[in-house]
């Protein structure tokens, strides 16, 4: 591959327009496909981005015709669900191009890779706010790339950290997303109260929801066979670590300006149920089969449907007395 990379973002949210701009400002030539806002449609487009310290502004032109050595599959889960192997292996990569999942469980990387290319699975410890089409928000402080060992692809995701987010290399990919994807089942209860995780936390029934739909993942994973390791931001051990000890460190960031909204948030509010319940759905059906009860995960499923019929919960308190 050469200096300058061709990349193909498949299904540009949040994270896969960030990703896709970020490359394109170093210089590498991206196209974006299977955007559902229409925003990525054209054959020029402007991606505005807010790093948290500096702004953005890409003018980018579609190349659809041309071969490409990276394609990012940047798909919501249950869009994974509609996706083949076949329409992967369609896709027009060099010989020696790869198939990067972001955020994807392993068992839909095993599914739909195509023998004939490389396929990797990585993981955007970050929080990207789309505030409107073509305009993306980097929130987090503190942000990291998790990704199975490839000479090409820490080449190409080497230059994040000018951007502040640190990409980090690992032998085996899959203890880290399973700690990941049991961080993620807090998703749905922030999104489900209008808020961002520090303010959520900053509430002591805050605190306890996350302590016991936390709990509730890792005792699945384990009873599963599931290793899970230390993630360097967005761990739940550590979170249930600093929970313990109590809610002083947290006290401050009630009122503490954020805008590190979670995907779910735009799922509930464009009333995509289907999305918004996946993580925690999948949950429940693993703890079945593990002989664990997933009391919490499950009240928090159940209580969605209040959320699209009146409106969001007030605050974790609020939250917590309906699930009590």
């Amino acid at each position: 591959m050469g200096e300058s990379m061709r990349v193909k973002i498949l299904g540009a949210g949040a994270v896969g327009t960030l990703i896709g701009g970020l490359l394109a400002h170093k210089g590498h030539r991206v196209t974006f496909s299977g955007s559902e806002d229409g925003a990525h449609t054209g054959r020029e487009r402007v991606l505005r981005i807010q790093l948290p310290d500096r702004y953005l502004r890409l003018n980018l032109e579609s190349r659809e015709s041309e071969q490409i050595d990276f394609l990012f599959v940047a798909l919501k889960r249950h869009h994974l669900k509609t996706l083949s192997r076949d329409s992967l292996a369609g896709q027009a990569l060099s010989p020696d191009g790869r198939i990067v999942f972001l955020n994807c469980d392993l068992k839909d990387v095993k599914r739909l890779s195509p023998e004939k290319y490389q396929s990797l699975l990585c993981l955007s410890l970050l929080t990207a706010v789309m505030l409107q089409p073509g305009d993306i928000e980097l929130a987090s402080s503190r942000s990291f790339l998790i990704f199975e060992k490839d000479q090409a692809l820490r080449k190409a995701l080497s230059a994040f950290k000018t951007f502040g987010i640190e990409p980090f290399e690992v032998d085996d990919v899959e203890p880290y997303a399973s700690s990941f994807f049991i961080w993620q089942l807090l998703f749905l209860p922030v999104a489900m109260c209008h808020t961002t995780y520090d303010n959520f936390l900053s509430y002591a029934e805050g605190r306890e929801i996350a302590s016991r739909v936390l709990e509730e993942g890792i005792e699945t994973f384990l009873r599963c066979g599931k290793r899970l390791k230390k993630l360097p931001a967005m761990d739940p051990r550590e979170l249930l670590k600093k929970i313990e000890k109590g809610g002083k460190q947290f006290a401050g960031a009630r009122f503490r300006p954020d805008r590190a909204y979670n995907s779910l948030l735009q799922a509930i509010i464009l009333e995509k149920m289907t999305e918004s319940r996946e993580l925690n759905g999948r949950l429940i059906k693993m703890a079945a089969e593990a002989g664990v009860d997933p009391v919490w995960n499950w009240r928090l499923t159940q209580r969605l449907g209040r959320v699209l019929r009146v409106g969001f919960y007030r605050n974790p308190l609020e939250l917590y007395q309906a699930l009590d």
